[in-house]
């Protein structure tokens, strides 16, 4: 039995990574050291594919503004560029691939749990704080934002993760929210544990495309006519799991309802 289990590693080191060890039934020692190798190559074998999926995001999704950077610095050594407009748009090129690029370490980061800092904090607190920020831009697109920050729901987070990650769900909702929508923040004490929760009457998201949504670079909008870049949600999504808790996409009739479920200790 060592034999197999040690062959099986040889397979799965030869990039066969599939391979998984045979368990016998027997519910002893080396089914249970076996069935936990096999949990063990079951999250490898996922963190391969997400990185090879990544990556050919990363290609697919940058190629495009890239090119479009180079044809506008090729107008601009041409000389082509008399009120300077190209030189503004190149610039603006060049942030949004940055902030592509930082959205993606700033995932890398909240995925490996290397700058987190737990402590005991106010989700109300957080809510208003939130909602302050955002209660202009949304009066300035015509959308009516409401706040129920509850009485005192405290959580054993990340402030500035949860904020950052709160301010996301936010300004998808105003990008999204049509004028005269209407917005809702709040923080309450669900079933399971504390909660943040970002409603409004927009589209929403279709309930076959809720989970596709939480991976990286992917946005409903294949003529990617709005700004974004597909992270954000990947962002809110690592910031939840960081937190053991979990990420919940409904249907707000209309619109879309997202609760952000935080451990209870």
């Amino acid at each position: 039995r060592l034999q197999r289990i040690n062959h099986t590693a040889h397979e799965v080191m030869a990039g066969e990574l599939q391979q998984r060890i045979p368990i016998r039934g027997a519910d002893d020692a080396f089914d249970r050291l076996s069935q936990n190798l096999n949990r063990m190559l079951d999250q490898i074998q996922d963190l391969m594919d997400g990185v090879r999926q990544v990556s050919d995001n990363i290609a697919h999704d940058l190629r495009t503004p890239l090119t479009r950077l180079r044809w506008r610095l090729e107008r601009l050594q041409a000389g082509d560029d008399p009120d300077g407009a190209l030189l503004e748009q190149a610039i603006a090129d060049a942030d949004s691939l940055l902030n592509t690029f930082h959205a993606l370490l700033r995932i890398a980061e909240v995925e490996s749990g290397s700058r987190r800092r737990f402590a005991r904090i106010d989700l109300s607190a957080l809510v208003d704080d939130v909602g302050e920020l955002y209660e202009p831009v949304a009066a300035a697109h015509e959308q009516t934002l409401t706040v129920a920050a509850g009485e005192a729901v405290r959580a054993l987070a990340d402030r500035d993760l949860l904020f950052q990650a709160l301010t996301n769900l936010v300004d998808n909702a105003v990008k999204y929210t049509p004028a005269e929508g209407t917005i809702a923040i709040a923080a309450r004490a669900g079933e399971s544990g504390p909660e943040l929760v970002v409603a409004d009457s927009g589209p929403g998201v279709p309930a076959a495309e809720r989970a596709n949504v939480l991976e990286r670079f992917v946005r409903l909008e294949t003529s990617r006519a709005s700004q974004g870049s597909g992270l954000g949600l990947s962002l809110v999504a690592a910031v939840a799991k960081l937190h053991d808790g979990d990420l919940i996409l409904e249907d707000n009739e209309p619109g879309l309802r997202v609760r952000m479920t935080l451990r209870t200790d």
